[in-house]
């Protein structure tokens, strides 16, 4: 059905919806689809994936230039060449993504982006996002203590001047208590190094805190982004 309905279009796709969790289809019919799709032009794509089982993101959709919005949840992501070019992407949400550079860290270059989403993405240090103009970010990251991670979003933060929204869910801050005594005082000592948000953010107005706890970790952190943000306006829940 789905490919009758895509080779009978006739011209450019303005969006489209794809949930893989009430459909069947094999990877084979998934990249065929996504083929599809891409060499119509599409502006909006969705991919949602509630199954257990993860597909991999088809390579075309990383030589699509028309993609201004793209959703993609729960796949794993091999890019066909180290550096990704997305011209004219203005907004990217990527839920439960699993990163798995064959050989360099991914580097995505949006020159566009003005909103980025990560959710519960792992393998997120081996991403590299260059968002010259992202003025929404939000970041949700249930995982547990790696310090590779804290450097990732602090280069993002670093990268991102223009921001006028932050929301961070659990993200670089939610330390579990099982942490040991040692990983404890790493993640102090990271935090209260001034590097570790090292941005003046100008036209940063509103922080959201979602599910804070209060911990030593979140207080320190947000300090020192608020620090760096003299017209800010904050919200905790």
């Amino acid at each position: 059905m789905i490919d009758h309905i895509l080779l009978k279009h006739v011209g450019s796709l303005v969006k489209i919806f794809l949930d893989l969790s009430i459909i069947y289809c094999n990877a084979r019919d998934l990249d065929c689809w996504l083929l599809c799709v891409t060499s119509k032009c599409v502006k909006q794509l969705t991919l949602k994936n509630h199954k257990h089982k993860r597909y991999t993101l088809s390579f075309c959709i990383f030589d699509c230039p028309t993609l201004t919005c793209l959703d993609v949840t729960s796949f794993i992501v091999k890019q066909p060449s180290p550096k990704v070019f997305f011209p004219n992407l203005l907004e990217l949400t990527l839920k439960f993504i699993k990163f798995c550079p064959d050989k360099a860290n991914i580097v995505l270059n949006t020159p566009l982006l003005s909103s980025l989403t990560l959710i519960a993405c792992n393998g997120v240090h081996l991403l590299t996002i260059s968002t010259p103009r992202i003025e929404f970010l939000t970041i949700d990251d249930k995982s547990y203590y790696e310090e590779a991670r804290f450097i990732t979003w602090s280069l993002l933060l670093y990268l991102c001047s223009n921001l006028t929204r932050l929301v961070l869910i659990n993200s670089c801050i939610q330390v579990f208590n099982s942490l040991r005594e040692r990983k404890i005082g790493e993640v102090t000592y990271y935090l209260e190094d001034p590097n570790c948000v090292d941005q003046q953010f100008e036209k940063l107005k509103c922080v959201e805190l979602r599910e804070f706890e209060g911990t030593i970790f979140e207080l320190i952190f947000l300090r020192q982004i608020l620090a760096y943000s003299p017209f800010t306006f904050k919200d905790y829940c």
